[in-house]
């Protein structure tokens, strides 16, 4: 098959076809066999979606649609038999994932239905353990030092005032619950952004809102799980068991998905239970401090959760007045 460096989006590849350009290799073996790997992990369904928008959606690796089906139609037709035997003819054949890949999830979905209507405090977790959870879930993000994170309350009145002490979690006991913290365990909500912080606390017009920013209190960088998504130009994809990356970034995608819902105010708080599980299972069973995620309101905010307060403080607080509202909509019938 022809190998064209413009038909790539995804950095890692690139910089593949780029070194073997330079040196005058022509085998491209490694990127051949790791497209036909990737082609071989969907099979035909009726209900399914062009495996070239498929790929595009959650892939990612092509520059665009047409670069999509050029290449997977050469992949395709380098071994037109075996996958002929599949019933792929082509990049508009309707797939989905195979039934190995999708487990994981599965597993997830029995789980969340278990703990919010059956079992809520003895769920058997072997399922999760058996579909490979401890092992998909290892992809951890560092907070550097330095680095600032920031937690927002409104004044209800006009007197407040809010300082430092002010800022953090409530007391052992004394807290309701969140979207990943039970009733009286205390977590750290953060965002990586100051703006994202008047989203995630739904505030008004006129509203007088203090923001702190928080540091790592410590001399050491913290690691959270991150659920944010996985980044396929930062790690490399060509060296990466194709199953076992898809598994990966169909799980995180999911539980991103649910971290991320947002809450509506009729929504019951039984709503929470399944996220507030996943997050001690992720302290269970993965060596990190909290949990990174995007915002429910503010696509381009990203928040976190810090399991044990005490590990970052607060060192500064502004006042802010809240000028404007950006609101979208859309007709849902």
């Amino acid at each position: 098959m022809n190998i064209d460096k413009k038909d790539y989006k995804n950095k890692r590849i690139r910089e593949y076809i780029t070194d073997k350009e330079k040196n005058g290799d022509n085998d491209f073996s490694e990127l051949q066999e790791f497209l036909y790997s990737l082609l071989t992990i969907f099979t035909v369904s009726a209900t399914g979606d062009p495996l070239y928008e498929l790929l595009q959606h959650d892939w990612n690796v092509f520059m665009s649609e047409d670069a999509c089906k050029k290449v997977i139609g050469e992949v395709i037709q380098s071994d037109a038999g075996s996958f002929a035997k599949d019933g792929i003819k082509d990049g508009a054949t309707l797939v989905k994932y195979k039934k190995n890949i999708t487990d994981c999830i599965e597993a997830w979905k029995t789980l969340k239905e278990d703990v919010k209507y059956h079992h809520r405090f003895t769920t058997d977790i072997n399922k999760l353990n058996a579909a490979g959870w401890k092992t998909l879930l290892d992809n951890r993000y560092e907070l550097n030092l330095g680095k600032s994170f920031y937690r927002a309350r409104i004044h209800y009145k006009k007197t407040d005032v809010f300082g430092k002490e002010d800022m953090g979690a409530r007391e052992r006991g004394d807290c309701p619950q969140g979207r990943v913290n039970p009733e009286g365990i205390p977590f750290l909500y953060l965002c990586e952004e100051p703006k994202t912080t008047f989203y995630e606390t739904r505030v008004s017009m006129h509203d007088v809102v203090s923001i702190g920013e928080f540091v790592i209190n410590g001399s050491d960088p913290l690691y959270v799980e991150d659920l944010t998504d996985i980044n396929l130009d930062e790690i490399e994809i060509l060296d990466e068991d194709v199953v076992t990356l898809a598994k990966r970034k169909l799980l995180i995608r999911t539980l991103s998905d649910d971290m991320s819902r947002p809450m509506r105010r009729y929504d019951s708080p039984i709503e929470y239970v399944p996220t507030q599980f996943l997050c001690e299972y992720v302290q269970q069973t993965q060596n990190v401090s909290g949990i990174r995620f995007s915002s429910s309101i503010y696509k381009k905010g990203t928040n976190l959760v810090i399991f044990d307060p005490a590990l970052m403080r607060c060192i500064d607080v502004k006042e802010y007045s809240v000028k404007s509202l950006d609101i979208g909509e859309e007709v849902v019938v």
